[in-house]
């Protein structure tokens, strides 16, 4: 059985076959989606502003 890259999870050759990723089991890639999300979050209103200074 493989294992996930991240986690060191064994994954069977059904959850490979499903799985979006050929490294990391679904739930590393959950969380890792989580993580970017977190970092990239831009509020709406700085988003505004810089565009109303420009003009």
């Amino acid at each position: 059985m493989k294992r996930c890259a991240r986690c060191n999870k064994k994954r069977s050759v059904l959850e490979r076959w499903l799985s979006l990723d050929k490294e990391f089991c679904d739930e590393c890639l959950f969380d890792i989606d989580q993580e970017i999300r977190e970092r990239r979050i831009i509020p709406i209103g700085r988003q505004n502003d810089s565009n109303e200074r420009k003009s």
